[in-house]
């Protein structure tokens, strides 16, 4: 058993039969009244955010939870499922594609290592709580169009597509089969590989 007191940001817990991971969380306490503790959570199986109210005395139970590096194979657009796998055991890990959500899905290419957050340390038959993507990856261009004499003066960009299929702005130079390092958090463009 765990104290909300000792709940910080990151750490999970069940409570009413869900796992939840702390996103943020706060003290208070008036005079004369007892502390309550006031959680931002995330359910980490389904990706709903709600607020939950604990009193200070409260305690919640420990969640079964591993974080394992997977290697990203391929994204089944029939089934709509993603396929992952454990590098050492190669046991593959499937996810709904609805669950990573389109902007995730434009960053992964074949091998890009993940973090996943697991149901149990029991890969067999874990199931995948969250993705994490790495903070960069490296894609191929395959659409750029040609640069225009006379658009370096604003300093701006073009909009190129990538080998997924999304589209961010780059600076004029990168052409059609350039490899680009992309920032996968605020996805713009870092420099040419």
């Amino acid at each position: 058993m765990l104290s909300v007191n000792d709940l910080r940001q990151g750490v999970l817990f069940k409570h009413e039969e869900k796992v939840y991971q702390v996103l943020e969380f706060q003290r208070h306490k008036q005079a004369r009244s007892k502390g309550v503790v006031n959680v931002k959570v995330k359910d980490v199986e389904f990706g709903g955010v709600r607020e939950i109210t604990f009193n200070s005395a409260a305690v919640v139970e420990e969640a079964d939870a591993a974080s394992v590096s997977l290697d990203f194979i391929f994204n089944d657009t029939r089934k709509g499922k993603v396929v992952f796998s454990e590098p050492s055991s190669k046991k593959r890990l499937e996810i709904d594609s609805s669950t990573l959500g389109e902007e995730q899905l434009g960053y992964l290419v074949s091998g890009v290592k993940v973090s996943a957050l697991l149901s149990s340390d029991d890969i067999a038959n874990a199931k995948i709580y969250s993705i994490s993507l790495p903070n960069v990856v490296d894609l191929k261009v395959v659409d750029a169009p040609p640069a225009e004499r006379g658009n370096t003066a604003s300093g701006g960009g073009k909009p190129v597509k990538l080998e997924t299929g999304i589209t961010i702005t780059t600076p004029f130079f990168i052409e059609n089969g350039d490899v680009i390092r992309v920032n996968t958090v605020s996805g713009t463009y870092i420099e040419r590989v």
